[in-house]
């Protein structure tokens, strides 16, 4: 189930940044500079996730507390959607440039679901890890499940968005992250063999 979570968290990450480049066009154009507002400010938040996904799971190595993580990104990500316009409309308002309006709509709406779905891959590799001798093949394997994730994230966009709404295709991913948050903390109540 942990490599389902990787997967899935490395897939909507990259669905979310595709999406709020978009997100973002209407108000500020789709130049180079809303495509580095974004890239940045997602690098920034993922680095501050991996961080923070150890930290916690030093503390906390628990499937519930993961599936706490996963769920409250879930809900960050429903509420980026919900606000995006109204941010954007006022920064926009404020005419600051064409560089700080974007790179400021970029932070306040996607910074904290990224930072959170960015705790899943140091979380699981804690999980996961049974020895110290195989930590390096364990981190290996989980990366390259997240990143495979992400590169399955990116090729569905296009056919997503010929479908569905960019609401919907966020409200989608909740949804999907909800489950498998909900998934993790049956699966950490009921199985009294393993320490939760």
């Amino acid at each position: 189930m942990i490599k389902i979570v990787t997967f899935l968290t490395g897939a909507s990450i990259l669905i979310l940044e595709i999406i709020g480049v978009r997100l973002l066009t209407p108000s500020f154009g789709s130049s180079m500079i809303i495509w580095t507002d974004v890239i940045s400010v997602f690098l920034g938040a993922m680095s501050m996730g991996y961080y923070v996904g150890g930290w916690v799971a030093d503390r906390f190595p628990r499937r519930s507390v993961l599936a706490i993580l996963v769920a409250i990104s879930a809900l960050a990500i429903l509420s980026s959607s919900l606000l995006a316009r109204p941010v954007t409309h006022l920064l926009e308002a404020l005419r600051w440039g064409k560089f700080l309006p974007p790179l400021f709509a970029s932070f306040l709406l996607f910074f904290l679901p990224c930072l959170l779905l960015a705790t899943v891959s140091p979380f699981a590799i804690k999980l996961e890890t049974r020895d110290l001798n195989g930590v390096g093949r364990t981190s290996g394997l989980l990366i390259a499940i997240s990143t495979a994730g992400s590169i399955l994230g990116t090729l569905s966009v296009p056919l997503l968005i010929t479908y569905l709404s960019l609401p919907i295709i966020l409200t989608c991913v909740s949804f999907v992250l909800i489950l498998i948050s909900a998934v993790l903390l049956w699966m950490s109540m009921t199985d009294r063999t393993k320490p939760d």
